[in-house]
């Protein structure tokens, strides 16, 4: 993966930033950082992090814009 340029994309509503205080119903998004680290570790270069709502419209834009500007798409939700 040296090189590979990619997007981390982590789905839901319910996804908040740590830091940030924490409703009933939502947690904190852990797992876009770790993957990100991780994809760091095995030498690609992280240009995005994003969280998107469980919204079918924003996850399909979010997708298609990340694929025609990334080689890699990470994905969790």
């Amino acid at each position: 993966m040296i090189g590979i340029h990619n997007v981390v994309l982590t789905l839901g509503d319910e996804l908040i930033l740590p830091g940030e205080p924490a409703l009933t119903h939502q947690v904190y998004d852990s797992n876009g950082p770790l993957l990100a680290g991780l994809c760091v570790q095995a030498g690609a270069r992280v240009g995005a992090l994003e969280r998107v709502s469980d919204n079918d419209a924003q996850i399909r834009c979010a997708l298609e814009r990340a694929w025609a500007e990334v080689d890699l798409i990470v994905n969790a939700g």
